[in-house]
C-alpha cells in the first residue's frame, strides 16, 4: 500500500482466529455492547415512560426532556417557570 505522507508501508493481515481466546471476547464486547446499547436504551424508555397505551408513550419518549440546568438556575434566583410549561395530559 502507498501511502503519500509515510511512503510505502507494508500492512500485514492478522486472522482473529489466531489470537487468545480472551482477546477475542475482548474484541467482540468492544464492538457488540455499543451496538446493542442505542436499542436497550431505547425499550428501557419506552417501558418506564408514563402513557395508556404505545402511541402515547412513543410520543412521550420521543419528546426533549427539561434540562437540569434550568431548574437549579430558576431555584436560585426564585423565579417561576410553571407559566412557561405545557404539560401533556
Amino acid at each position: 500500500m502507498n501511502n503519500l505522507l509515510v511512503g510505502n508501508i507494508q500492512i500485514k493481515r492478522i486472522n482473529l482466529r489466531n489470537l487468545p481466546t480472551i482477546v477475542q471476547v475482548w474484541s467482540y464486547l468492544m464492538v457488540f455492547v455499543p451496538i446493542l446499547c442505542i436499542p436497550g436504551y431505547a425499550i428501557y424508555k419506552l417501558i418506564v415512560t408514563p402513557g395508556k397505551d404505545f402511541d402515547e408513550r412513543l410520543q412521550r419518549s420521543v419528546q426533549p426532556e427539561e434540562s437540569i440546568h434550568e431548574n437549579i438556575y430558576f431555584e436560585f434566583n426564585g423565579e417561576q417557570q410553571v407559566e412557561d410549561k405545557i404539560e401533556i395530559l
